[in-house]
């Protein structure tokens, strides 16, 4: 688990390993030296913490406000930009498999008007 610490607020953000406690040096929060893959949990744990590290210097040059919790929000959910076309054949494509065919037609012609201008 990583840790997310912001004005005294905690938030957990589990890496989806798990090790066995034998293996894990709790003084130095890494794995000891006889941990089998110990290399690749910490490339695991260095890449995360990367992430989490260039989302907060982003929120920093933004001059965003931001807590521990929409920290691990945005992490974890970025949001992925899409066009308008995008969204529109995503949506008829949902009315064609609900088989509302004529509402997948709507849309369709909706679609080719906004390309035409």
């Amino acid at each position: 688990m990583l840790c997310i610490t912001k004005n005294r607020k905690r938030k957990y953000q589990s890496l989806g390993i798990s090790i066995n406690p034998i293996f894990w040096d709790f003084e130095k929060e890494r794995p000891k030296a006889n941990c089998p893959n110990k290399e690749l949990i910490l490339r695991i744990i260095a890449e995360q913490t990367k992430v989490f590290s260039e989302q907060i210097l982003e929120y920093k040059a933004t001059n965003k406000d931001y807590t521990a919790t929409t920290l691990v929000e945005k992490v974890r959910n970025p949001i992925k930009v899409k066009t308008v076309k995008e969204l529109f054949d995503l949506q008829i494509q949902r009315l064609n498999s609900a088989k509302r065919l004529r509402y997948a037609e709507m849309h369709y012609l909706v679609l080719n008007s906004l390309i035409k201008t």
